[in-house]
């Protein structure tokens, strides 16, 4: 199964309309991670599913390291 990515838009295309591929909500990936209006609330869910995620491999696996789950 390959890796998920997400794609720049093409220039040429965020031209013709810029505010078609600007999010206005959240930011999912590191394009727009410097906007604030996308930071908050968002921040604080996205944390929150990480250290879900953290608990579940943690459970799955007591003895593995978080440093290794992010690898």
């Amino acid at each position: 199964m390959p890796s998920p990515c997400i794609f720049r838009v093409p220039k040429t295309l965020r031209k013709v309309k810029k505010s078609a591929y600007t999010p206005q909500l959240v930011s999912i990936g590191p394009l727009h991670s410097n906007k604030e209006n996308l930071k908050s609330p968002m921040e604080d869910i996205k944390k929150h599913y990480a250290e879900a995620l953290f608990k579940r491999v943690q459970t799955a696996n007591p003895t593995m390291e978080f440093t290794l789950v992010l690898k």
